[in-house]
């Protein structure tokens, strides 16, 4: 079956997609919704109102913040460092954000760390080089007969159609698209996802604790490898959900004798293992890992959560949002998500028929929209404060 992904951005087309799956278009239709959130489905991406927007150079959110002080995005700063901002060690940052070094996969573990940011290229090169395991010998074997019983006849040859027992059989989860020719994202899919989140994190550490430069130091922002498990509820607390990542960004605040976590979810992070298969993104001019809709709605699922258990740290004015941080292998995406201002009142609702009345009043915002960064330069080059879809290696 071909993979379609879930790509509603409107609440027409969302309202369509539902009529498409069984007229499944608010919570209270669904007999039982799944306590955790790493068991919901696309009929959960519906319910949950969920509306995409895709294929953003930069989160829309960030733009304006963003492009000033990046002397990545803003190659004038480099040639002239009169205009810096201090915002960022463009040192640093230019090191972390060029090409990674020739022969990386070659290369010792002890080279790789003695060149700058060796950490993370030591994470990059254990996340991208293909495990090389030695071929099984071959042994002489003795001829064997098998043994014949009188009136048994092998199912491989009564059945009609039966596959042959060293073929190839298909999966429910392989998507139907054309054959996939890159090596090395196959050698990838065995990584695990500890791998994974020891890259991630590594990136953002260099990141956030080299290249970005951190005024005040009353507070730090790190990354949060302790993973946080997280329970709202919904439905007039009917209904209790629950949620947890795989890290994420942390605010922490200086106390006299050290620090303590302010702030936990500047970012959630959530690290998965590569689909089968890939696309080939005609934009890039490469193949991509597909964004599976059971992985987007597990990402649905933790933003929800979070954003329910804790909005008194997730407010700013009128406005909340939550950050994520999605991987798999050495892909990776930023998404954003927003909530309407009357989504709350959607997930609070009692009943089937008050959730219906929201939906249908035209004057109410009760939608989720996630946007994500899906951006990859020419050149292999990634941006710091962003960064790309992708961590590259050269060989």
């Amino acid at each position: 079956m071909e993979h379609q992904p879930y790509a509603p951005r409107t609440p027409r087309e969302l309202q369509e997609l539902s009529r498409q799956h069984g007229d499944k278009q608010v919570i209270w239709q669904c007999q039982q919704i799944a306590r955790s959130a790493s068991k919901w489905n696309y009929t959960h991406l519906i319910i949950f109102r969920l509306l995409v927007q895709q294929d953003a150079t930069i989160l829309p959110i960030l733009d304006s913040s963003h492009t000033d002080p990046c002397p990545v995005c803003n190659p004038a700063l480099d040639q002239d460092h009169s205009l810096s901002t201090g915002v960022l060690n463009e040192v640093m940052t230019k090191a972390l954000t060029s090409r990674s070094p020739g022969k990386l996969l070659q290369m010792s573990e002890g080279e790789i760390l003695m060149l700058q940011h060796g950490f993370f290229w030591v994470a990059l090169a254990e996340a991208a080089r293909p495990e090389l395991v030695e071929q099984a010998r071959e042994h002489p074997q003795r001829e064997r007969k098998q043994h014949e019983r009188e009136g048994y006849i092998s199912s491989a040859i009564a059945i009609d159609g039966s596959s042959s027992p060293t073929g190839h059989s298909s999966s429910e989860y392989e998507a139907d698209s054309n054959p996939v020719h890159e090596d090395w994202h196959l050698e990838r899919r065995t990584n695990s996802e500890e791998m994974t989140v020891r890259l991630v994190l590594s990136f953002l550490q260099h990141a956030l604790n080299i290249c970005l430069v951190q005024a005040t130091g009353q507070y730090e922002l790190r990354p949060r490898a302790r993973r946080m498990f997280t329970r709202a509820t919904i439905g007039g607390d009917a209904i209790t959900i629950s949620a947890e990542d795989d890290g994420g960004i942390c605010l922490m605040r200086r106390l006299g004798s050290g620090w303590e976590m302010g702030h936990p979810y500047c970012a959630l992070f959530e690290a998965k293992r590569a689909p089968r298969n890939t696309y080939f993104d005609e934009k890039r001019e490469e193949h991509v890992p597909l964004i599976l809709n059971e992985n987007l709605a597990q990402w649905l699922g933790e933003a929800i959560v979070t954003w329910k258990a804790n909005m008194d740290v997730l407010q700013n004015g009128n406005f909340y949002s939550v950050f994520m941080i999605a991987a798999s292998n050495t892909f990776v995406h930023f998404l954003h998500s927003s909530f309407g201002k009357d989504y709350l009142e959607y997930l609070d609702a009692m009943d089937e028929a008050e959730q219906r009345d929201i939906i249908g009043d035209e004057d109410k915002d009760q939608n989720k929209v996630v946007k994500w960064q899906d951006e990859h330069d020419g050149d292999g080059e990634s941006d710091e404060v962003t960064s790309s879809d992708y961590m590259d290696t050269d060989e």
